[in-house]
Formats: C-alpha cells, sequence, structure tokens
C-alpha cells in the first residue's frame, strides 16, 4: 500500500467521499454503527475479528468496495478520522525517510514541543486482528488522549 506524492494527493482528494461510503453504505451493510466515537471503534475491531484470522489477510484482501475501494484503506482512513477528531493533527505522509515504518503510508501527523509524532491508522487496523483484544484500537487512543493530558500538566486539551 505504499503511495507516491501524486498518488497521495488523489488519496487525500477522495478522502471524503471514501468516509461517506465506509460510513454510510458499507457500515449499513454490515449492520455497524461507525460514528466517529472511540467506542465505534470496537465494533470495527469486532467485525474485523470476526472476518480475519490474521493482520495481512485484511491487507491482501482485494474485494473492492463502493467505488472499487479496498477494505484495508477504508479501516485505515476511519481510524485515523476517529483519531484525528479526538486528537487533531493532519494527514501526513513521510517521504524523505526511507527506513522509517510509516514510510509512504498515511499517517496522522502531530506537532509536539519535542518535534513532530505521527500514527499510522492502518497499521492500528492489522494490529488489532493480530491482539484480538476487541477493544485494541480503542485502548490506544486512550494512551494517546492520556499522554497528551499529562503533557499538558493534567489539564485536558481540546
Amino acid at each position: 500500500m505504499p503511495y507516491t506524492k501524486e498518488n497521495f494527493d488523489d488519496w487525500l482528494f477522495f478522502l471524503s467521499d471514501k468516509t461517506d461510503y465506509f460510513t454510510g453504505e458499507f457500515a449499513r451493510e454490515q449492520g455497524l454503527t461507525l460514528d466517529y466515537t472511540p467506542e465505534s471503534l470496537d465494533a470495527l475491531e469486532n467485525w474485523l475479528l470476526g472476518k480475519y484470522e490474521k493482520s495481512m489477510d485484511l491487507v491482501e484482501d482485494k474485494e473492492p468496495y463502493g467505488n472499487d475501494y479496498r477494505l484495508a484503506d477504508l479501516c485505515g482512513i476511519y481510524v485515523g478520522e476517529v483519531y484525528r477528531r479526538q486528537l487533531g493533527g493532519t494527514w501526513y505522509m513521510i517521504l524523505d525517510q526511507p527506513k522509517n515504518a510509516y514510510y509512504k503510508l498515511p499517517s496522522l501527523r502531530y506537532d509536539t514541543r519535542t518535534g513532530p509524532y505521527y500514527i499510522c491508522p492502518v497499521t492500528l487496523a492489522t494490529a488489532c486482528i493480530q491482539r484480538k483484544r476487541g477493544d485494541y484500537m480503542r485502548w490506544v487512543l486512550g494512551n494517546y488522549i492520556e499522554e497528551r493530558r499529562q503533557r499538558a500538566g493534567g489539564k485536558d486539551l481540546p
């Protein structure tokens, strides 16, 4: 799923179309409530656990959804949007660090006092299948929220 600068720009352009499809038609067809809440991550995770045995099954799933979308991409976008709404940040792609684990993958970028910080949502979607917790993605989000609160001196940040 690595991207070039050009197809990442296209990816960003079609982001709202993909989220509309995933939270609308796809969610209805699968009986999911995908409302961008942290709790909705559990619903998605449990659906993924029911569909896939291992994380590579999601990555290798080539079945087209909606307008020829790939499920791993749709899941990554949705997870990223939930995180972005809770934590802030912007969609970004690392192009200048080939050794970075998130090189050429859509990621969320957060600027901190010590420099930029990145989260790659599709890796959370694949990791949840391996962890088999049922709440892994929400648990990780909760840890990020708590870490952010502590960095702010115990105050909740907007």
